[in-house]
């Protein structure tokens, strides 16, 4: 059955040192990796 990894990025962070730390590490061939960027809206969260 196969597997998800989802990495959620935060509020304005574009995902990128999150997805490389994932991307070294080894896993099977029935994992499904899923990358979601923070919210780019400088209005949003605590900034």
């Amino acid at each position: 059955m196969p597997k998800v990894i989802f990495s959620f990025a935060g509020t304005r962070d574009n995902g990128e040192v999150d997805t490389e730390k994932l991307e070294k590490q080894s896993f099977n061939d029935d994992v499904i990796r899923v990358y979601f960027r923070g919210c780019q809206e400088k209005n949003m969260g605590n900034g």
